[in-house]
């Protein structure tokens, strides 16, 4: 006899040659004088009705219409635990990447279980918790989960249970902002675990990348109209991506940028101001030391 498992339920499995003439076989389990607990015509059987840690012995009594046979040599086993049943409940995505729900079934007598990914425990919970979140692992990346029944003593595994995590986005945020040489979309977002880079796209047109949390764009105008759209999207080894939402602001007013250059002539000396533009001026005043010496 073989103690096996059919999810987590015990099995014990049978098999015998067979005998000739017989139609029939009885299958005795601790007594030769007790009712047989099946019949089958075939030459093997298995009890499903046994539970863990149990010690059996069976025996097997070949008959025919006429004649039953005397029963064969018995065999005994302690029947052995079985391992929890995983499932998937669920994943989502958190503002810190993906979380995996996984659960199981409850097993008698049990001190505590482990959870596994990829051969590594990663937590372990009480007997009377059969649920298990896991928000460590990275985006878009394949998984095997196992969940290990600890009593004293003894352990025994689930089947590994693949998972693919979902391909997360990030949160992104945005501010327009004055800056050398001119206006600029500052943007910055949260860092995606799994992700090797983030695409920026302004308005739906790519506009560059970076492995970073921000992204400065100078590639803007004072007063932008519409104000422009930024999509931040994480990219992750597998080629999946995953886009933030959109995040959208006006980019302001900014003041002129000056710069001052002294030059001398054979009797003058006189200092040369550029400015940049300001959006909607129609005017420069030019001051020195507080006083306005021209209106350009």
């Amino acid at each position: 006899p073989l103690s096996d498992c059919s999810g987590s339920d015990p099995i014990i499995s049978l098999t015998w040659s067979g005998v000739g003439g017989a139609t029939e076989y009885e299958i005795l389990r601790d007594s030769t004088t007790a009712p047989p607990i099946d019949t089958v015509g075939i030459t093997t059987y298995s009890d499903t009705t046994v539970q863990p840690l149990e010690s059996h012995t069976y025996y097997i009594r070949a008959k025919n219409l006429t004649e039953t046979g005397p029963e064969s040599d018995p065999q005994s086993l302690t029947v052995a635990r079985c391992g929890p049943v995983l499932a998937l409940q669920s994943q989502s995505c958190l503002a810190t990447g993906p979380k995996v729900t996984i659960q199981w079934n409850a097993l008698n007598g049990v001190n505590e279980y482990n959870i596994i990914r990829d051969a590594t425990v990663i937590g372990t919970v009480p007997a009377t918790q059969t649920l298990f979140n896991d928000t460590t692992a990275n985006g878009a990346t394949s998984y095997a989960y196992t969940v290990r029944a600890v009593w004293t003593g003894d352990t025994k595994n689930s089947d590994p249970l693949p998972v693919t995590t979902l391909a997360c986005p990030p949160i992104a945020t945005m501010a327009g902002t004055c800056n050398a040489p001119g206006p600029q979309a500052e943007l910055s977002w949260n860092a995606m675990p799994g992700a090797i880079n983030y695409h920026i796209l302004k308005n739906g047109t790519f506009v560059g990348e970076t492995t970073g949390t921000f992204f400065f764009h100078t590639g803007v105008v004072q007063l932008e109209s519409p104000d422009p759209s930024y999509v931040v999207r994480a990219v992750y080894p597998s080629a999946a991506t995953a886009d933030a939402t959109a995040v959208s602001k006006q980019i302001p007013r900014c003041p002129p940028l000056l710069t001052a250059q002294s030059t001398c002539d054979l009797t003058t000396a006189s200092v040369n101001l550029l400015w940049t533009d300001t959006a909607g001026a129609t005017q420069y005043n030019v001051f020195r030391d507080g006083a306005i010496i021209a209106q350009p």
